[in-house]
């Protein structure tokens, strides 16, 4: 969408998206213009009533929100990205998961 320059809304949603997919990869790398993650479409009306409102002030402010929301998500993947400890492989596959049926 960058690439060729649109600058239209864009509603993320369904079983293969998330909240956090959307605000760390798509927001700050793929999309530059507003764009929200919806869990499915009975949620994409209320959405798109308040992107197409008249009412410039509702709408500026339902925008900011947007951006502030995905600000919010993307710091708190970066935090918890920061506590992951990595096991090495070996050490995982000393530890493998152990299915209980055969």
């Amino acid at each position: 969408m960058e690439s060729r320059e649109l600058r239209i809304p864009l509603l993320i949603g369904g079983a293969t998206t998330s909240k956090v997919h959307t605000a760390v990869k798509i927001a700050t790398k793929l999309f530059p213009g507003w764009l929200t993650h919806i869990n499915d479409a009975s949620r994409a009306v209320p959405v798109i009533s308040k992107i197409t409102t008249e009412n410039e002030e509702e709408r500026v402010t339902f925008i900011r929100q947007l951006h502030e929301e995905h600000e919010r998500v993307r710091i708190h993947y970066a935090n918890h990205q920061n506590r992951k400890e990595m096991r090495s492989i070996a050490d995982a596959r000393a530890h493998k998961w152990q299915l209980g049926f055969q």
